[in-house]
């Protein structure tokens, strides 16, 4: 019984702990301020930082509401306007919705149609660099897909896919729709700080690039270019700007 005892000592000492790290954490997001390294290590991306248990991670932000998904696609997966992915991207989420195979002219033609500011000859050129990082095959009959599921699912006008099929500019046009939809929540219209938007995004299963203070930082900067964004007052806080 004493080895019980000690378990249960143990566990809902971990518990105690677990709920003063959050109350903690949440003086220091009340007061815009960021986490100390021992605090936000302990949160960061839902792993406790004792015993490498796994923290649940909550949800409170709720999901911003996409189209709807087409068959195959997975829970863990994003998604993307068509015309926010790159060119790569784009065509290998073109084939896969031909079936795998194409001709040249038909993946050029279709990319073109959404991006017309694309060369096609810069296009043309892609062939050759997917044929040799194993992407597709090139034959008299065109392109073929060598593995559909490094291709995202395209479905209307958007795409689906796992994070890890995507390019650093597509995973930023992910996290830059995720800031747009915190500021827009009516709890944040007074605005938020770069600290603290990091954080609210970091504790969000469903965003799925990478969410550093400075990769916020420079979304913040595009969509402020954009005219998306900009500074409360001359504070540290952004807030929408309304259309």
């Amino acid at each position: 019984m004493s080895g019980s005892g000690s378990e249960f000592r143990a566990y809902t000492a971990l518990a105690e702990l677990l709920r003063e790290a959050e109350r903690v954490r949440a003086l220091f997001q009340a007061n815009g301020l960021e986490l100390p390294g021992p605090l936000d290590r302990l949160f960061e991306s839902g792993r406790g930082a004792i015993g490498n248990h796994r923290a649940p991670r909550r949800d409170s932000i709720p999901a911003p509401v996409g189209p709807d998904p087409p068959e195959g696609y997975r829970d863990d997966w994003l998604w993307l306007p068509l015309t926010a992915l790159g060119v790569r991207s784009l065509s290998l989420g073109i084939l896969r919705a031909l079936g795998g195979t194409a001709p040249t002219r038909q993946i050029i033609d279709a990319i073109v149609k959404l991006k017309p500011d694309q060369n096609e000859v810069s296009i043309m050129n892609l062939g050759p660099a997917l044929e040799k990082s194993g992407h597709i095959r090139r034959g008299e009959s065109g392109w073929e897909l060598t593995d559909a599921s490094h291709a995202p699912l395209v479905s209307g006008e958007y795409a689906w896919g796992p994070a890890g099929i995507y390019g650093k500019a597509e995973l930023a046009a992910h996290r830059r729709a995720a800031i747009i939809h915190l500021l827009a929540l009516s709890y944040n219209r007074s605005g938020l700080q770069i600290v603290q938007i990091t954080e609210q995004l970091r504790g969000c299963s469903w965003m799925h690039a990478p969410c550093t203070k400075d990769l916020v930082k420079m979304d913040l900067a595009h969509l402020k270019e954009e005219g998306l964004v900009r500074r409360v007052g001359n504070g540290r806080k952004w807030e929408l700007v309304e259309k």
